[in-house]
């Protein structure tokens, strides 16, 4: 696999892993699948291409602590030539992160959010975590209360949840899967929760880090 940047440092790394390219998120160091398979009726065997990753920290006592990895795929066929060069007003620095976060959050494609947990938690943590993000994000409660109908009592580490916005639609289909495998999906037609999720982790008041930064070195790469 081609690097996608050098080694060290938290920087993008391209591994080769059971015969899958995988990417690591800098922050956490969890390995994330490069590509994935958009599972929606507009089109299930559609390639997914991850476009960028992040950490969601959290705080006790003082201490932060790292809750999940956020992956973002999307189809890079839907996505702008800009996208895939260096920004106006810049290669780097906060300004420019901006500015690649505006561009993917305004962007009308497909896209799915992967949350890969870095530790146990319990249903409950991540249901009040997520239901202040989106309601602070302007998310209706009701809207939020249908994505957690079957959030599992307890998250172990290394399960997965997965959100496949499809803002045309007004949908975003919700995957909860356990580390042994099992899955449920279920959709949920709210259009003010696919805004709601571009808001939490691609909006000015994102709670995730790192997001603008690996998009700013991931994106380049990708450009055929």
């Amino acid at each position: 696999a081609r690097p996608l940047g050098p080694g060290a440092g938290g920087r993008w790394v391209s591994l080769a892993m059971a015969a899958e390219d995988v990417v690591k998120e800098p922050l956490s160091g969890c390995l994330l699948p490069a590509t994935t398979r958009d599972g929606g009726p507009a089109g299930a065997e559609r390639k997914l291409t991850l476009v960028g990753a992040a950490m969601r920290p959290t705080r006790f006592a003082f201490i932060e602590f790292q809750v999940y990895a956020l992956g973002i795929y999307a189809d890079l066929k839907e996505l702008p030539a800009a996208m895939f060069k260096a920004p106006a007003s810049g290669g780097d620095g906060e300004a420019a992160e901006r500015e690649v976060l505006s561009a993917l959050a305004s962007n009308p494609c497909d896209r799915v959010f992967t949350l890969t947990f870095l530790r146990g938690i319990s249903g409950q943590q991540l249901s009040d975590g997520l239901t202040q993000s989106l309601t602070d994000a302007g998310v209706p409660a009701d809207a939020i209360a249908e994505v957690f109908t079957h959030l599992p009592p307890q998250i172990d580490k290394g399960s997965t949840a997965r959100f496949d916005v499809r803002p045309a639609a007004g949908v975003v289909e919700v995957t909860f899967a356990s580390a042994s495998g099992g899955a449920e999906a279920f959709p949920v037609h709210r259009k003010e929760l696919c805004e709601g999720i571009n808001e939490i982790y691609l909006g000015e008041g994102s709670i995730v880090k790192g997001m603008g930064a690996s998009l700013l070195e991931r994106l380049p790469t990708l450009c055929a």
